[in-house]
C-alpha cells in the first residue's frame, strides 16, 4: 500500500472527505481533504533510512506522527 493511499485512509476513518487528482498541473499534491467547505492540498513524503531495522514500521509511525501534529489542525 502506497503512503498516500495510508494518508487518504486515516483522513477518511477521521471523518474528512479524501479527493485523489489524477493529474496536479505541477502543484505537488497527492490527497486534497475537505471538510466540506474548505479543501487542503496534501504532499505525502517519506523517509529512507539504513539505521532503522524495520523502515516500514518506522516510516508508519513518522506519517502518523505528521498527521497528527498538521492534518488534524487544519
Amino acid at each position: 500500500m502506497s503512503y498516500e493511499s495510508k494518508t487518504a485512509t486515516w483522513l477518511l476513518q477521521d471523518g474528512w472527505e479524501v479527493l485523489l487528482p489524477i493529474i496536479d498541473h505541477g502543484l505537488k499534491t497527492d490527497v486534497v481533504k475537505s471538510d466540506g467547505h474548505s479543501f487542503y492540498r496534501i504532499q505525502v513524503k517519506s523517509l529512507e533510512t539504513t539505521w532503522v531495522e524495520n523502515k516500514g514500521e518506522m516510516l508508519q509511525l513518522i506519517l502518523w506522527y505528521i498527521y497528527q501534529l498538521y492534518y488534524k489542525q487544519a
